[in-house]
């Protein structure tokens, strides 16, 4: 997901690989932020599945 007017970008990134996107300490995280100048956020698939499964579940709720 890219904003580019508030210059930002989250990262959706297979469960797996997301330690290795995040880095040691977060340091591939920061170094993608510092190149780019934008902020970057990282989240696993699984948790932002979860986010829309719960957004779709509120708004459902919010209907009836």
């Amino acid at each position: 997901m890219i904003s580019e007017r508030n210059q930002t970008a989250i990262a959706f990134i297979n469960d797996e690989q997301l330690s290795l996107a995040i880095g040691k300490e977060g340091q591939n995280a920061r170094l993608a932020a510092k190149l780019t100048g934008w902020k970057i956020g990282i989240e696993s698939d699984s948790a932002h599945a979860q986010k829309l499964r719960e957004q779709a579940e509120q708004a459902g709720r919010e209907q009836a």
